[in-house]
């Protein structure tokens, strides 16, 4: 594998990261042309005296979810890349990331059912900390040599 290829699944977490953009816009204008809610709302996304459908809390939350975790994915990735030094199954650890993901976000922004989704959720950490840990040791055992 070259270390080049895993800007690939960098771009699926991207792309993932746009739908649920673009999911979350067409949502709220849906909620603004059906009267669900107020333009204004959006102004601070203030809900004092103002309950947002819980599609839009869903829409929101998923996106804040996809700035957290998966930034240290893209930050392994990079590192890899800057280093140049690949452990073994690096590009399909990451393809196993962002199908975990896939599944996180599918089952959050549709019937959310909260065991499922922490499968997910959890099966996308443990492949990130496999990703971090054999990067680590590569470095560190490539260094010591």
């Amino acid at each position: 594998m070259q270390h080049r290829e895993l800007v690939l699944p960098m771009f699926a977490m991207v792309l993932l990261t746009v739908v649920v953009f673009v999911a979350n816009l067409a949502a709220r204008i849906n909620a603004v042309r059906t009267g669900a809610i107020k333009p204004n709302y959006f102004k601070t996304f203030d809900s004092r005296g103002v309950v947002p459908p819980e599609r839009l809390v869903q829409l929101k939350n998923h996106i804040d979810n996809l700035f957290q975790v998966p930034v240290l994915f893209y930050a392994v990735c990079l590192a890899v890349m800057a280093t140049q030094v690949v452990p073994l199954h690096t590009l399909e650890l990451a393809w196993a990331f962002v199908a975990a993901r896939v599944a996180h976000s599918l089952i959050h922004t549709t019937y959310n059912k909260v065991v499922h989704r922490l499968a997910a959720f959890l099966l996308s950490n443990v492949i990130l900390m496999v990703m971090w840990i054999r990067l680590v040791l590569a470095l560190t055992t490539a260094t010591a040599a």
